[in-house]
């Protein structure tokens, strides 16, 4: 992290306090930063909050001013400049687009929460800030915890007759504690969750003793919710993945390969003690089952649909594998494709639930590179950050890249708010060569 240095020690800076406006410049800074507080804690809550709030964001941002430094925090931040490439890059996608102005122009501003990465790089200049906005974050998936272990045990009536037809509907599949509409963002919400606390943990917010273990007892009870209520079949396979990957970050060599041993152990308990566990993650082989035998998927079979989806997309890819079919194209080509065959049984669809098959197909091999470079900026700025906020963007990074595979969780409202704040946060401070004094963020 960079060392704190008074911005008063700067001539240009201290001239830039005596000029008029700036006090109330200052003051829209700050209250930008703590929009990103705000968005911390409704992201893993409220789609619309969420929406709101970048809304307020970006009109704080603007209005705080002082642009020429802003440009500078930018200019030393890979991560943020291929954030902004590859929006400008969707964007130029839409003038060829097959849906038509209307729809490309929509999917295309559905891009602008990558926009959080610059947006948290010019806001969050130090480890303070950086500490509030994860804190943040932590409170509201607690607060999911707690609701997602009341909903387990109660399904308490006052929580609404749409929430107890939709716990009534996941319960059919073995899963009882969801708090929203998709078992995997709520997952994902966890995973990262566990995440902040071992590095609160690991921090100086948690320098010894009772608070310590509290977060670490935090974050355990955080994965046996994943595993035992509320994970979807993506939470499973990014516990089992993504955790060793922050063990063995955080670990010494042998401490590490005794956790997992202690993980290979514990594994087998998992199975058999977690009826969650074992319902879902049979569910995979009876859908594939279903689906090799009927030749095709039925709405109910999500592992079916996947598999038809992969296929199409392939299919489409290999027709315009270059620059793909514009922005937002995917429902019109697909729909195209399948009237194309007559008699097909195969469920039309928006999305290929495979986040690069979807950047292929749209932008073709030159989108999905400029995405792949995009993701590799945030690994490479992982370099530049210094424990313990470095295992905690590796492990959002790794979850949501392996995630992908089967989601669409970069370009989905809900996950790719959270992600690009998590990122923009945590990659922030490595780009600031100075930091404003505590009084300043009053």
């Amino acid at each position: 992290m960079p060392v704190a240095t008074s911005t008063r020690d700067d001539p240009q800076i201290a001239h830039d306090d005596a000029a008029p406006g700036v006090p109330g410049s200052r003051r829209f800074l700050n209250w930008a930063r703590w929009m990103l507080v705000a968005l911390a804690v409704v992201i893993p809550i409220s789609t619309a909050l969420t929406n709101i709030g970048f809304g307020l964001l970006l009109l704080f941002w603007l209005a705080s001013g002082n642009f020429p430094e802003k440009l500078r925090l930018l200019r030393r931040s890979p991560a943020a400049l291929m954030s902004i490439f590859l929006f400008a890059f969707i964007g130029v996608a839409t003038l060829y687009s097959e849906a038509g102005w209307p729809d490309a122009a929509h999917y295309w501003l559905g891009c602008r929460k990558w926009l959080l990465i610059p947006l948290a790089v010019t806001l969050v200049g130090d480890a303070r800030w950086q500490m509030r906005i994860l804190t943040a974050f932590a409170g509201s998936a607690t607060f999911l915890l707690a609701a997602s272990l009341v909903l387990a045990a109660f399904a308490p009536p006052l929580l609404g007759e749409t929430l107890l037809q939709q716990r009534a509907h996941f319960a059919a599949q073995g899963i009882y504690g969801v708090i929203g509409e998709d078992p995997t963002s709520q997952s994902l919400v966890f995973l990262l969750a566990t995440g902040i606390c071992l590095h609160l943990a690991a921090g100086c917010m948690a320098p010894a003793g009772a608070r310590r273990y509290a977060l670490w007892g935090l974050a355990a009870l955080f994965v046996l919710d994943i595993i035992y209520l509320s994970g979807g079949r993506t939470g499973f396979v990014l516990c089992l993945v993504v955790l060793p990957l922050v063990a063995w970050q955080l670990m010494p060599t042998r401490r590490f390969l005794l956790a997992c041993t202690l993980l290979a152990c514990a594994l087998p308990v998992f199975w058999f003690s977690s009826a969650h566990l074992r319902t879902r993650s049979l569910a995979v082989v009876q859908d594939v089952q279903r689906y090799d035998a009927i030749g095709h998927a039925e709405e109910n079979n999500s592992t079916g649909l996947r598999l038809s989806f992969y296929r199409n997309g392939l299919a489409l890819i290999g027709a315009r594998p270059i620059l793909g079919y514009g922005a937002g194209s995917i429902e019109t080509v697909y729909r195209r494709l399948l009237d194309s065959r007559p008699g097909s049984a195969d469920v039309p669809t928006a999305n290929l639930h495979n986040e690069y098959l979807n950047m292929t197909a749209q932008f073709g091999v030159v989108g999905l590179l400029v995405f792949l470079a995009w993701l590799y900026s945030h690994w490479a700025g992982t370099r530049t950050v210094g424990p313990p906020a470095q295992p905690l963007a590796r492990l959002a990074l790794a979850a949501f890249a392996v995630g992908s595979l089967a989601n669409s969780l970069f370009t989905t409202s809900h996950e790719g708010h959270l992600y690009a704040l998590i990122i923009g946060v945590l990659l922030a401070p490595a780009a600031a060569v100075r930091q404003e004094p505590e009084g300043s963020a009053q």
